[in-house]
């Protein structure tokens, strides 16, 4: 910017060039002093001196690429030649010929295809008029003559009508023997002789057909077809004899041939007779003459409709001992066999044959009847006999003892089996003895009572990580020998108690107890509890909010990516559109400057800016320790000017010009702010650190004829205007750049109302998720953003209540954190204990109660359990939880689900009740812009069933396997089908709160991965 003096110095200067242009031709006489005494050159003896983009040719010089204007196949190319010109075949041309075609420049010259001109006669010469293009055939007597079929010079001539003399005028001349020299014996066609050409054979045509011979005995009434003798019917050689072959020989004289083909007939066949029949052919009659069948196990053999058949001779020589058969070739065969017979003695067994004959077997008779109390015999007559006896025996029987026989049987006296239990079925089995068997009932069964913890507990004990699992055990049937808990021996004291203390996993456990006694009966019981030092009871918004909810990385990109598409997708763009909407101009004060001093015999003066235009602003952002720096620029700006005088009591102060118009005009105004972000109250604060206006290029054109001179006077306040203008942007600027990116930050702290899909019953669940803030801290990689967050659900609909949502607490080892690890352009973090609470809500607003539908138990035929008219119904104690802490991975526990059921069991009423605790494999996933909530495989499943039917407690395992491969199963494809708590990514809609945003203007978050991170699920993105 130039000072007052340096503005002095340039209007003298300006006003001294002035007067010189006004002096302009008396200043150009003066000057002509200089050629005095001079010779002026002659223009013809200097050569011309070309640029250096063009050619000198011929003494003149020719633009680059300028073509040869007597060949447009050349052009000047300084870069190849600059003293003459070079070939341009990309040129258009004519070579001045009708006589060629597409025309084309090659290498300097214009060049033409050729026209084809060929009239097919060897005897012509073929050639093209320049001028027109029209082809020309001369003839050529060099290559055929006027005589071309030759013959004695001294002949007479022929004309070409034969007449023997010389013709009319323009005929030519042929010899007398030419016709005879060009025929060529085909009576098919005609010969003669054409000059120029030669002999031409030509077919004959008449009117009624040529008769003619083919010399083919085999065809009839040859006649002349295009020159050529055709016969028109084959020679007919059949003579009606079947007992020939009929042939035709074309070049017989004859034709026609018949050779007897009667040798054919004979078929080697003694029973019939052969013979050939002209008007049939072959005939084969049957005769009964005596034959030969060639075989041996035939006799009387004769002819018999034209087959030679015998009498079969019978092999069977009457004895079992032989295999009997007959050899065509030998005759008949009797071998010796090995198979069983009978000797007809009743006390021999395995009689066998041998060498044809029939052999007692070694074995005697078996007569054995295993009875104790008869004397055993045999006679070869009729076989065994049995004769009875009383003497002492053994039944067998473990029932009885004394035993004697009588009557043929052994027999015992009774033994009493009686145990004096009467949970026990007595009786006696001869193999075994007495029998004391169960009856299996509720009382006479293992009874397991859990005291601590109660079912679906919400358990904490302070700073000790152990809980004492007690109650008592017992069975009406015998004393208890096993009890395990959790698969550990744990003994039982005389009165049934039990004690044992285990250590929990933070989040969720199982505990499964099993009984045996005496008799091998068990029973089991299976509950569920979770544990943790600390809970949260989101019940209502913001009670029980989690203090690190949500976790928000704003990449440096995420801020300002340096572009300005549409739609914004940084906050840079987004804080653009707010700026142009902001109306600047409005902020120039009226007056932009007052009293600005001009010097003292000028005075002073009151600025005023007027009608404030420039270019669309311009803005960046990048973040820094602490918050964040902004920086706005406005381009080619104009507004109208006024300076009014302000006159005071002194003799000069009116002096001068009074009201000073024109246009002031700047280059640019950037716009600096340094801002601090805090959280206080959990809300944004933006403070700002500091600002700066800058005003750059500035320009005053004053109106009137004396402008110049005004000008000139205003360059004595110039400086102070603009730094004025500059302040008082400053100072109104600030306030609002400050409350402008706090608006827009405001709104990341999203609320959102989610429905999740019931599991059954249709309908959904109302879900609110609240956030507020909690911290922000900015570096010069970008800003980390830790937001409360809360899952509250406006209805309870389960009918149990708890302590509420387990803290993670690290495990239990420490104090959880939230992982923001700031890897991608923007992350958004989801703790485990914010899932926790959306998972406590949906359980809270009723996920787990609702009947069974009967779907889920299409795929089982029921009556094949004899089970009918079954109805459940499902109510779970505790909401699922997730957690990763145990070791087993990322899952969901959904503990003490109770199914009630009701049906009809082999024709009986009854109801049962289940106890279901179920641990299933958890992801978190994207889905497009959402993050899909899902429990993928089952992982255990544990259940308890009792049946209070004696009768039927042997179907428990049957009710237990249908409930875990059915009802469980369906349950988790249910919760596990992307609806669990699947919800968007918000979109952050600035619109409302920035002034000036069109309506929509926000920011959309676009997810590209998730992955764990110490109980935290971080979904990576970018902003779109």
């Amino acid at each position: 910017m130039q000072s007052p003096i340096q503005r002095a110095s340039a209007v003298a200067h300006a006003l001294s060039a002035a007067w010189l242009v006004a002096l302009g031709p008396f200043a150009s006489a003066c000057g002509e002093d200089e050629s005095i005494g001079r010779a002026a050159p002659d223009p013809s003896s200097v050569a011309p001196v070309c640029a250096p983009d063009q050619c000198e040719i011929g003494g003149g010089c020719r633009d680059h690429l300028a073509p040869n204007p007597d060949n447009p196949c050349e052009q000047c190319n300084v870069t190849v030649a600059r003293t003459r010109y070079t070939a341009f075949d990309a040129g258009a041309c004519d070579d001045g010929s009708a006589c060629t075609r597409d025309d084309v420049c090659q290498a300097g010259r214009c060049t033409g295809t050729p026209s084809f001109c060929d009239d097919g006669n060897p005897c012509t010469r073929d050639g093209c008029d320049a001028a027109t293009g029209e082809c020309t055939f001369e003839p050529d007597e060099a290559k055929c003559g006027a005589n071309p079929c030759g013959g004695p010079d001294d002949d007479p001539p022929l004309t070409d009508d034969g007449a023997g003399d010389a013709g009319d005028a323009g005929e030519a001349a042929i010899p007398r023997d030419a016709t005879s020299r060009c025929d060529d014996g085909n009576p098919c066609t005609e010969d003669r002789c054409e000059p120029f050409v030669g002999c031409v054979h030509t077919p004959v045509v008449s009117d009624e057909p040529v008769a003619c011979d083919d010399a083919n005995a085999c065809t009839l009434g040859d006649l002349c077809v295009e020159g050529a003798c055709e016969g028109q019917v084959a020679t007919d050689c059949d003579d009606g004899d079947h007992c020939t072959i009929d042939v035709c020989d074309p070049t017989s004289p004859e034709g026609c041939r018949h050779e007897s083909i009667a040798n054919l007939c004979a078929d080697d066949n003694p029973c019939t007779d052969d013979a050939c029949d002209p008007e049939r052919g072959c005939v084969y009659t049957f005769n009964d003459d005596p034959c030969d069948d060639r075989s041996a196990c035939t006799t009387g053999d004769t002819c018999q409709a034209g087959a030679c058949i015998g009498r079969h001779v019978d092999p069977n020589d009457g004895n079992p001992c032989t295999d009997d058969a007959c050899d065509p070739a030998s005759g008949v065969v009797n071998i010796p066999n090995r198979l069983p017979c009978t000797d007809l003695n009743a006390c021999t067994v395995g009689d066998t044959c041998a060498d044809g004959l029939c052999v007692p077997g070694a074995t005697p008779l078996p007569c054995d009847d295993a009875n104790a109390c008869t004397d055993d015999g045999c006679e070869p007559a009729s076989g065994c006999v049995f004769t009875e006896h009383t003497r002492a025996c053994d039944d067998a029987s473990l029932c009885s003892d004394n035993d004697r026989c009588r009557a043929g049987e052994c027999v015992g006296q009774v033994v009493d089996c009686d145990d004096a239990n009467t949970c026990t079925a007595d009786s006696c089995a001869p193999a075994t003895g007495c029998n004391n068997e169960l009856i299996v009932s509720n009382p006479c069964r293992p009874t397991i009572t859990v005291t601590y913890p109660p079912r679906g507990a919400t358990l904490t004990e302070g700073s000790s990580q152990t809980i004492t699992v007690t109650g008592t055990v017992g069975s009406g049937a015998g004393p208890i020998t096993s009890l395990r808990i959790n698969n550990v021996n744990t003994s039982v004291n005389a009165d049934g108690s039990f004690a044992r203390t285990i250590t929990p996993s933070h989040g969720s456990n199982m505990l499964v107890i099993v009984a045996t006694d005496s008799f091998g009966s068990q029973r089991r019981v299976v509950q569920s509890f979770l544990w943790s030092r600390g809970y949260r009871h989101p019940t209502t918004a913001k009670n029980g909010i989690v203090a690190d909810g949500v976790g928000v990385w704003l990449d440096k990109i995420a801020i300002d990516d340096g572009t300005r598409g549409s739609p914004p997708n940084d906050l840079a763009s987004i804080m653009q559109i707010a700026l142009r909407s902001f109306d600047i101009g409005a902020a120039i004060p009226r007056p932009a400057a007052n009293n600005l001093n001009a010097g003292g015999i000028v005075g002073t003066y009151d600025i005023y800016v007027n009608n404030f235009t420039h270019s669309p602003a311009t803005v960046q952002l990048w973040p820094r320790s602490g918050g964040i720096h902004m920086r706005g620029r406005l381009t080619n700006g104009r507004a109208d000017i006024r300076a009014s005088k302000q006159c005071s009591a002194g003799v000069f102060s009116c002096w001068g010009p009074g009201t000073i118009t024109g246009t002031l005009t700047f280059s640019a105004i950037q716009i600096d702010v340094d801002l601090d972000f805090s959280v206080s109250s959990n809300d944004i604060r933006v403070t700002v650190r500091s600002s700066n206006v800058a005003i750059s290029g500035v320009n005053i054109d004053i109106d009137g004829a004396f402008g110049w001179l005004i000008e000139f006077v205003i360059g004595f306040f110039e400086d102070d205007l603009v730094d004025t203008i500059e302040d008082r942007f400053n100072d109104q600027l600030a306030p609002i750049i400050g409350p402008l990116v706090r608006d827009g930050l405001r709104e990341l702290a999203f609320q959102m109302r989610l429905n999740v899909p019931k599991v059954q019953g249709g309908g959904s669940i109302p879900i609110d998720l609240v956030t507020d803030w909690r911290s922000v801290s900015c570096s010069s990689e970008g800003c980390r953003i830790v937001l409360r967050g809360g899952v509250y659900t406006p209805t309870k609909v389960t009918p149990y209540t708890n302590s509420g949502v387990p803290n993670r607490d690290a495990c239990g080892d420490g104090t959880q954190s939230l992982a923001v690890p700031g890897n991608k352009i923007l992350e958004l973090s989801l703790p485990d204990d914010t899932l926790n609470q959306l998972l406590f809500a949906l359980w809270r607003g009723g996920l787990l109660e609702f009947p069974v539908p009967s779907s889920w138990l299409s795929g089982v035929n029921l009556s094949e359990y004899g089970i009918s008219n079954l109805s459940m119904t499902v109510s779970g104690m505790l909401a699922p939880t997730a957690t990763d802490c145990g070791g087993t991975g990322f899952d969901a526990h959904v503990g003490d689900v109770k199914i009630s059921a009701s049906m009809r069991l082999f024709g009986q009423n009854v109801n049962v009740v289940i106890w279901a605790s179920v641990r299933a494999g958890m992801q978190l996933y994207l889905d497009g812009r959402k993050i899909g909530i899902r429990l993928t495989s089952i992982e255990r499943v544990e259940t308890e069933v009792n049946v209070v039917q004696s009768q039927l407690i042997g179907l428990e395992p049957v009710i237990a396997d249908l409930i875990e491969d059915e009802v469980i199963a369906n349950l988790v494809d249910q919760l596990g089908d992307g609806d669990l708590g699947s919800f968007p990514l918000p979109d952050i809609d600035l619109s409302g709160a920035i002034s000036g945003l069109p309506a929509g203007t926000g920011i959309t978050i676009v997810p590209e991965n998730i992955i764990r991170s110490g109980g935290n699920t971080i979904a990576g993105g970018r902003l779109d």
